[in-house]
């Protein structure tokens, strides 16, 4: 099931405010974030131009949060080196989207930015 329009544009919002704190302009054209939905999950994504090819750009999982409509909470899992999904244990399930980014942002475990 897809996210309620409400859910996404609270999302839109939220995430794409956390993706423009993160990297500071003067870097852009090396590393940016971004994200895409899927059913009820939404993705974030580290990309960078490709080594050999500089105009296209490589994307890298970096997190995934899961929407649970009953509850109105988010799941978090992050990636590993094979782009499997593992669930984030340190953070409970069904908690807020501030709380999943706030958890990304810090990453007090280095799963995420290493």
């Amino acid at each position: 099931m897809a996210l309620d329009e409400f859910t996404r544009k609270q999302v839109e919002g939220k995430l794409g405010t956390f993706c423009e704190s993160r990297i500071p302009p003067h870097v852009r054209g090396e590393i940016r974030l971004t994200f895409s939905f899927w059913r009820n999950s939404v993705i974030l994504y580290e990309e960078r131009p490709h080594w050999r090819e500089p105009e296209v750009w490589t994307k890298m999982k970096i997190a995934r949060m899961d929407f649970d409509q009953a509850s109105r909470g988010w799941t978090l899992w992050a990636y590993d080196r094979n782009d499997r999904p593992l669930y984030y244990i340190d953070l409970d399930a069904n908690v807020s989207l501030d709380d999943v980014l706030r958890e990304i942002d810090s990453d007090p475990t280095g799963i995420f930015w290493g």
